[in-house]
């Protein structure tokens, strides 16, 4: 067992970007330092084959088989993930739902609503469906490796913007909560109230950089002219820690920044991991 782990997935087989794998291993690479990060193998093939609906689904399944098993190899108290896709975010926080018996708020901060089934997805990419697989829905193969199931009222869709009629459809017919960025902008605090209005003790914070807007960050694998500031996010962050306990994070769908993107990602990263109020230990585990 160990305090914290921190994980480098940088699986960009669920989206359309492979940059998102170069951007992932620059992040981690000024990380070293700091952090000691165990390595999901990913495969760098770029013939994917779409099977049962998703895009490159061998390659995805076998990739997080590998972090699941990684995880649990380490049975951490808390995990720090960079990525890749969203599809990352799947083996941390099923097993960090698990970990604390399904008292854990998963804040979602993107601007998808990343919940479609591989039938519902227009795309058929899997960066669009880890929430629905976290919620026990999906494909069945990924949904065997999973050992927890997310209920709709854990979930915080936060400066979303971006639905397909049939996410906005579940979203509406499940109950799940979305705060929308101009909400945030006026309020960032809204996130942390809420979570504690409803007893969460733990958080998850998942962190899609397309939740700033372009102009706020010039580096996002889906970049829009709408979407919250730098400034709002780190205000975000700073009322998550100071009312909650953060278990767990994940950063993601970025491309390889210039020295203005990367000091952009530290200012999040120091309000996300070295924080004395957020993550348990920012040490990690050594094989």
């Amino acid at each position: 067992m160990c305090k914290q782990l921190n994980l480098f997935f940088p699986e960009w087989q669920g989206g359309p970007y492979r940059q998102v794998y170069d951007g992932a291993k620059q992040l981690v690479e000024t990380l070293e330092k700091r952090l000691l990060f165990q390595k999901i193998f990913v495969d760098l093939n770029e013939k994917l084959v779409t099977e049962n609906n998703i895009i490159g689904y061998k390659t995805i399944l076998s990739q997080q088989m590998e972090a699941i098993e990684t995880i649990n190899k380490y049975q951490p108290d808390s995990i720090f993930t960079v990525g890749g896709n969203c599809s990352v975010g799947i083996a941390p926080i099923d097993y960090l739902n698990r970990r604390f018996s399904g008292d854990l708020a998963v804040v979602w901060l993107d601007a998808h609503g990343d919940i479609n089934t591989p039938e519902s997805s227009l795309s058929k990419y899997f960066t669009g469906m880890p929430i629905r697989h976290l919620l026990g829905e999906g494909d069945a193969e990924i949904g065997c490796l999973l050992s927890s199931t997310l209920k709709p009222e854990q979930i915080i869709l936060a400066g979303t913007r971006s639905l397909d009629a049939a996410e906005s459809e579940y979203i509406q017919k499940a109950g799940i909560k979305i705060i929308p960025p101009e909400t945030l902008d006026s309020s960032p605090e809204t996130i942390a109230h809420y979570i504690s209005s409803k007893g969460f003790k733990y958080v998850y914070v998942h962190i899609d950089t397309d939740v700033l807007s372009e102009t706020a960050f010039h580096f996002s694998a889906w970049p829009s002219k709408t979407g919250i500031s730098l400034e709002t996010l780190i205000s975000i962050l700073e009322g998550i820690n100071r009312k909650l306990r953060v278990v767990g994070a994940s950063l993601v769908e970025f491309f390889p920044c210039d020295e203005l993107g990367m000091g952009q990602l530290q200012l999040i990263l120091n309000k996300l991991v070295f924080n004395k109020h957020s993550l348990v230990d920012t040490q990690g585990c050594i094989r």
